[in-house]
């Protein structure tokens, strides 16, 4: 079962008089993936160059996808993940899975 992709293309910004951008908004599609915990981060990074242009700032993920969800989570150990799917399956799988 593929996960439908995130948001069409869209940009957004407001422009401050001294010529730095106030706030930007972009809406990105992602590929497709199966059920599971995926490592995004490069693809959003690749899919926003803009990025490069900030020393400072915040970013919201909105996903538009009712049955899928974000978990921020440190990458330092690669059984996080496995971690996390086995704690979310033991106690959040659905009874239509």
């Amino acid at each position: 079962m593929n996960i439908y992709p995130l948001m069409a293309d869209r940009v957004l910004s407001a422009p401050l008089s001294e010529g730095l951008i106030m706030w930007f908004q972009k809406q990105i599609q992602l590929q497709p993936y199966q059920r599971g915990f995926h490592l995004i981060t490069a693809e959003i990074s690749d899919k926003l160059p803009e990025l490069e242009s900030y020393k400072t700032g915040l970013c919201h993920i909105f996903l538009q996808h009712t049955s899928a969800s974000l978990t921020l989570n440190e990458n330092a150990d690669p059984n996080v993940r496995h971690d996390m799917e086995t704690f979310s399956n033991r106690n959040y799988s659905a009874p239509f899975i």
